[in-house]
C-alpha cells in the first residue's frame, strides 16, 4: 500500500550502506545540514564501524588463491607431496567457506544497525 511518509525510503534502502550519513543527507535527501545533533553521531559512529572483510576481499582470495596454486607447482617436483598439497586445499576451502559466511553474517548485522541509525536520522533531520 502506498504510503506518502514513506515515499523516499526505497532509494534510502538501495544507497545507505554506500556513502556516509553526511553525503547520504546532502546528495540524496537535499538536505543541507550543518547541525552536529546525536543522531548524526550516531550513525557517523556506525558507518565507522564498519566490519572489515575476512576474506571478501579482492586482495585477500588473491593471496589464497596464489598460496595454494605455489604449493601446487611445489608438489609437481615432489610426487608424494600431491596428497599433502590436497589436504591443505580442502582444509583452505573449509576456512574460506567460513569465513565469506562469517563476513556476510557480519555485514547483515551491520547493514541493519546502520539501516536504523539513518532511518532515525533521517525523521529528526526531517521533523
Amino acid at each position: 500500500m502506498w504510503n506518502p511518509f514513506r515515499e523516499g525510503e526505497d532509494t534510502l534502502r538501495t544507497l545507505y550502506p554506500d556513502m556516509p550519513p553526511e553525503t547520504l543527507l546532502i546528495e540524496h535527501l537535499g538536505i543541507n545540514n550543518s547541525m552536529k545533533g546525536g543522531e548524526l553521531e550516531r550513525a557517523e559512529w556506525f558507518w565507522h564501524r564498519r566490519p572489515k572483510k575476512l576474506i571478501l576481499s579482492r586482495d585477500r582470495a588473491l593471496w589464497v588463491a596464489l598460496l595454494y596454486s605455489s604449493l601446487l607447482a611445489v608438489s609437481v617436483f615432489i610426487p608424494r607431496a600431491i596428497v599433502f598439497v590436497r589436504g591443505i586445499g580442502w582444509l583452505a576451502f573449509a576456512a574460506v567457506t567460513v569465513a565469506v559466511f562469517v563476513d556476510i553474517c557480519r555485514y547483515a548485522q551491520w547493514k541493519r544497525e546502520y539501516y536504523s541509525a539513518i532511518s532515525r536520522l533521517v525523521v529528526a533531520v526531517t521533523w
